[in-house]
């Protein structure tokens, strides 16, 4: 084999390696599989790229505005087709691992209501508490989720400006949590 041949076959290991810890990490191939965190990665994205509609350009402050924005906004400025579009997108498998679906009915005005709760010692959950044990605010986040058997639907923008180094948001995990977070809060304002 050429130099040249090693060196490009070295530089595409390299790449490929590289590429693969952007859409993973080592706490999610601990929990999930290869699918799943395909699955997760779909989320991900769509939160990112669709909800928040950010880029990596200084993804940081763009992402705590968009957040901001939001947050204050009290009313989502996306579909609930494209909520349901992503949930129904991935396996029933992941989506039965991260959520537990819940429908309720209110006899006052005849509606019913459909929201997600986690799933208890579902994949994610066991997630949260492995990458909890090195990380205080994901600990503080996650003992509210057990606690309350639901998602924390106080605003994440504490937990980010408190915790700005351990709500690292390039950290895919934290993205991730972020994710499954404002979906499952957002899913349920359109009831």
């Amino acid at each position: 084999m050429t130099f040249k041949v090693r060196m490009f076959l070295i530089c595409l290991s390299l790449t490929l390696l590289s590429c693969k810890n952007e859409y993973s990490s080592p706490e999610l191939e601990k929990h999930f599989t290869e699918s799943q965190i395909e699955d997760l990665n779909k989320i991900k994205t769509f939160f990112i790229n669709d909800i928040m509609n950010v880029d990596m350009d200084n993804f940081h402050k763009n992402f705590i505005n968009e957040v901001e924005k939001m947050e204050a906004s009290g009313s989502p400025y996306f579909s609930k087709k494209k909520i349901d579009s992503v949930l129904s997108s991935i396996s029933a498998d992941t989506f039965n691992e991260i959520w537990e679906k819940r429908i309720d009915s209110t006899q006052l005005k005849n509606k019913i209501y459909d929201y997600l709760l986690p799933k208890y010692q579902g994949k994610y959950q066991i997630f949260l508490a492995d990458i909890s044990k090195k990380n205080k605010a994901v600990d503080h986040y996650y003992r509210r989720m057990i606690n309350s058997g639901d998602f924390n639907r106080l605003s994440m923008l504490g937990y980010i400006k408190e915790y700005p180094k351990e709500f690292d948001l390039k950290n895919i995990n934290i993205q991730i949590l972020l994710a499954i977070q404002y979906i499952s809060v957002l899913k349920e304002t359109f009831n």
